[in-house]
């Protein structure tokens, strides 16, 4: 469900900003490596590398976001970063000074951090006669 409301808001955003003259551009972490080449026809033109800040199973291993450093063009500088995250990923290694916002900040202006709230099931409901005196579908 995160996901079909972030890609809403994307569309959103993007058309929002191409009607104000804007450019919107949009990316995202990931656990894989790749090699980048700073050059105008290679699809990954730079590479930032930072801990994972969000509890992983696998551990706190590195993580990637391509295409957000200018590299040597420096009119590729964005004005601004929005950083999206849930309110689990919201930890204090997303804070850090080696950590994905520090990251980010040295090749941007401004760096905006939007906390979604993380989805958390709701608990079983009570039954059995020792909680209530109605039935359970009462």
């Amino acid at each position: 469900a995160l996901e079909a409301e972030l890609e809403a808001e994307r569309e959103t955003e993007a058309e929002r900003g191409a009607a104000d003259g804007v450019e919107v551009r949009f990316s995202t972490t990931t656990r894989s490596p790749a090699l980048a080449v700073d050059d105008p026809g290679y699809a990954i033109r730079t590479a930032l590398t930072f801990p994972a800040h969000d509890r992983p199973r696998e551990g706190h291993g590195p993580r990637y976001a391509y295409n957000v450093a200018p590299g040597a063009d420096r009119s590729r500088r964005f004005d601004a970063v929005v950083a999206v995250t849930d309110s689990a990923g919201d930890t204090p290694r997303l804070h850090a000074p080696d950590g994905l916002l520090a990251a980010l900040s040295r090749h941007t202006d401004a760096v905006l951090l939007c906390v979604v709230p993380s989805y958390a099931p709701l608990r079983e409901p009570l039954r059995g006669p020792a909680f209530s005196s109605y039935a359970p579908d009462d």
